[in-house]
């Protein structure tokens, strides 16, 4: 629990602090990336998701994450529980190690863009 908590953490701070916008790997509305932009804030783009929002199962949202990531992935999921989010906890603790196992390495986004 320590761990989720550290990592819900890290999300909140970093994004209060940086101002990221998440959005959407196919989201082909440039003006929003610009509007984004001029709120002073950084757009990230998402390439694999977790599939967790509601999800059921946790050996699923893992496989999902697991299957899909690879290198310069960027995985979306949600820390929020029950209800909307109830299986996310369970389904990190399967889905680190085995993506570590594979060579994957985490980082922060701050880190990927350069950030303090």
């Amino acid at each position: 629990m320590a761990k989720e908590t550290r990592a819900i953490h890290i999300l909140r701070r970093q994004v209060e602090t940086n101002r990221i916008s998440l959005r959407r790997y196919n989201d082909a509305r440039t003006n929003g990336c610009e509007i984004v932009a001029r709120a002073g804030e950084r757009a990230v783009q998402w390439d694999v998701n977790s599939t967790d929002a509601f999800a059921k199962s946790p050996k699923s949202v893992a496989s999902t994450v697991i299957r899909e990531a690879q290198a310069g992935s960027i995985i979306v999921m949600h820390f929020n529980g029950a209800p909307n989010a109830p299986v996310t906890a369970e389904a990190l603790q399967a889905l680190i190690p085995e993506l570590r196992g594979r060579g994957f390495e985490f980082a922060r986004l701050d880190t990927l863009l350069g950030g303090p």
